[in-house]
């Protein structure tokens, strides 16, 4: 699918003149439309796309569909689902208060439930609709979707001074010379990683001293009354879980 110059058109050439009339647009959810920060409109016209090719394969033998992202690592082999009908598998973390959009495994029969949210938001839109994730879980509920998720076996990266972000650019600081991703490539979503290592009890030798980077990153900002303690609880909730593979303790100082 290509890159429009102005996506409010490509929109308007599915759905008709006036449909931005129902709908506020506003940061995130209909992002980039009108120069506001997001990708949520290119996500959900993306959906919509694929779904008018997937009508076209109507009698082909094709059982599920996996909606996913080209710049996924995997650590480990994807898990087999046995897809139940009416339902929508997504893997764990990164929902963001919703269901995540980035990786999305269902039944070819559902794809009219699964792919059409850009027609149901534009009839259904609500300032609390306020991230795509939001979206997404009001549209799965509205359609009669049941929602599962699995262990994540994937973690989002990007090529360092190539790849660019509506919302997240890559941060070297991120990049570990001791992971797969040695030299390369960066980390776009730390919690991605960590899931991913988890599912996939990934060696403890190709972990790297990420979240002591990660906290340096993010103390380097402009931090409210009572963040670093919330930091500190969030990444001795994340070593508990992942146990002695992430070098987080919960006497360490920021």
């Amino acid at each position: 699918m290509p890159e429009f110059r102005d996506w409010a058109d490509a929109i308007e050439e599915k759905l008709g003149r006036g449909w931005d009339a129902r709908v506020k647009l506003r940061d995130n959810v209909w992002g980039p439309l009108s120069g506001h920060r997001g990708s949520g409109a290119i996500t959900f016209f993306s959906r919509l796309v694929l779904k008018s090719y997937l009508d076209s394969l109507v009698g082909h033998v094709y059982d599920q569909v996996i909606v996913t992202r080209w710049d996924h690592v995997y650590t480990c082999a994807h898990p087999r689902l046995a897809l139940l009908p009416g339902a929508v598998y997504v893997p764990e973390k990164e929902g963001y208060g919703g269901v995540t959009d980035r990786h999305t495994v269902f039944a070819f029969r559902d794809r009219e439930r699964v792919l059409g949210v850009l027609q149901w938001l534009v009839h259904h839109d609500s300032p609390e609709l306020k991230s795509p994730e939001r979206a997404l879980q009001h549209f799965y509920h509205a359609s009669g979707l049941k929602v599962h998720t699995f262990g994540r076996t994937m973690f989002i990266v990007a090529r360092r001074g190539v790849d660019e972000s509506r919302w997240r650019r890559p941060n070297p600081e991120w990049n570990c010379h001791r992971s797969p991703i040695d030299g390369m490539v960066a980390l776009k979503y730390v919690q991605e990683y960590a899931a991913a290592m988890r599912t996939c009890a990934a060696d403890a030798d190709s972990v790297c001293p990420l979240y002591e980077r990660f906290k340096r990153s993010l103390t380097g900002l402009h931090a409210r009354p009572g963040y670093l303690s919330r930091l500190r609880r969030r990444g001795e909730a994340e070593g508990k879980r992942l146990g002695s593979k992430i070098p987080w303790r919960s006497g360490s100082r920021i």
